[in-house]
């Protein structure tokens, strides 16, 4: 499996493609012209923010789950 780095900084909001999945707190879109896919929390989840951050860090890395930036 290839690993892709990018400055997420530089992605702009008209470079993330329409939603492909929703959830309660979430929306999943590609970025335009790249193989990125990319989590979106809808505002009202801000909170959640840090939760999830400390989730993903003590997963660690695994090939099944996406990576957090």
């Amino acid at each position: 499996m290839a690993c892709i780095r990018a400055d997420f900084n530089q992605i702009r909001p008209d470079q993330i493609d329409p939603a492909i999945r929703y959830r309660t707190f979430v929306y999943v879109s590609r970025v335009t012209r790249t193989s990125l896919t990319v989590k979106v929390l809808f505002d009202k989840a801000s909170h959640h923010i840090p939760n999830k951050q400390r989730i993903y860090e003590q997963l660690g890395e695994h090939y099944l789950i996406l990576k957090y930036y």
